[in-house]
């Protein structure tokens, strides 16, 4: 059935890529309720303003050629119950994170058969009252599966990524989807782990439990095996999985990243250490005895006023004789300057 839906997806991009394009309306009306393009062959991208269009409950735009990318603007339709509907169009973008705002969701949320290439968003786990029809299968989704998608605990059918390029393990959190009924599908990825024990809660399950084409490994929990009694068709375990039954690798040790390093010198290079001088306490300079410099007896004694002996050295007694002798002369030569400067006042008054 499956091989079919791809097969006309096909040839609807063919016949889309052969015809008029048509471009969806950047424009519709505030109050718009429902976007319904189902199957009418439009072309282009999704316009950003539809993320506008906050009232809208139900999006469905499968069946398209629509390319480009996902708008994150679309998490802005926080009013959306059911019918998100993406899916058969060749988008080649990552699944926005901004979807995960659609936390009312409660049915049909369809991303399948297309050319997404990211991982799955943690926050899509935030669609908790979702209860039926979770799809992304036939994409290029790669890496783990969220832990956080076993908050949708509210399933009861339709959750599939068969088809996808999964890696890792199966979170123990998807079985908290008690409740699930039927489909329930993770084959044909490259899960790599044991089945965890916590699958054996879904005992609800009727038709469609599939781990095929996987590389799980070691024996069928007891508890994930006696779910087989109740699924009447499509219990797809084993097939595919030729590692059941023996024990999974251990994971590989981590190896440590080497820093690289300048090469330095081999042992034989390596010059012999020399002990660092351990640092002595100096001793104080001994500072020289100055001598005083000879003074001619023949100086004439300076007419400007004599400097003071703080700056000569009063150790010697011959100097400091002499600075006596020169303050005394100078006294004395200043008191006759005195008495004639008198003297030629008086002649001068007299006159």
């Amino acid at each position: 059935m499956k091989t079919v839906n791809m097969f006309r997806v096909l040839l609807l991009w063919a016949m889309a890529a052969t015809t008029l394009p048509a471009q969806l309306p950047t424009t519709l009306p505030t109050a718009t309720t429902s976007i319904d393009y189902y199957n009418d062959g439009y072309t282009g991208t999704i316009p950003t303003e539809f993320g506008l269009l906050t009232d809208v409950t139900s999006l469905l735009l499968s069946l398209n050629a629509l390319t480009g990318h996902i708008p994150s603007e679309l998490g802005l339709m926080v009013k959306m119950t059911t019918n998100f509907m993406l899916n058969s169009n060749p988008f080649t973008s990552s699944i926005p994170t901004q979807l995960g705002q659609l936390s009312e969701m409660s049915s049909y949320f369809y991303l399948y058969l297309n050319s997404i290439s990211s991982s799955l968003p943690t926050q899509l786990g935030q669609m908790s009252k979702i209860s039926r029809n979770f799809a992304l299968y036939s994409t290029k989704i790669s890496s783990s599966i969220p832990t956080q998608l076993g908050q949708m605990s509210k399933l009861t059918s339709i959750f599939e990524l068969q088809t996808n390029k999964i890696s890792s393990s199966i979170p123990t959190q998807l079985g908290q989807m008690s409740d699930m009924m039927y489909n329930f599908d993770l084959g044909s990825n490259s899960i790599s782990s044991t089945i965890p024990t916590q699958l054996g809660q879904m005992v609800k399950m009727s038709t469609y439990f599939g781990l095929s084409s996987n590389k799980l490994c070691d024996d069928v929990p007891t508890e994930v095996q006696a779910l087989s009694s109740g699924v009447t068709s499509r219990w797809y375990v084993t097939t595919g999985n030729s590692r059941i039954g023996t024990e999974c690798p251990a994971d590989p040790t981590p190896v440590p990243t080497l820093v690289p390093t300048t090469p330095g010198p081999t042992t034989s290079q390596m010059p012999t250490p020399v002990p660092t001088p351990v640092p002595t306490i100096p001793q104080p300079t001994q500072l020289p005895t100055p001598v005083p410099s000879p003074v001619p007896t023949t100086t004439p004694v300076p007419t400007t006023p004599v400097p003071s002996t703080d700056h000569y050295f009063t150790g010697q007694k011959e100097h400091a004789s002499m600075l006596r002798k020169a303050k005394h002369d100078a006294a004395v030569r200043k008191t006759k300057q005195q008495k004639w400067a008198k003297r030629a006042k008086d002649r001068l008054k007299i006159g």
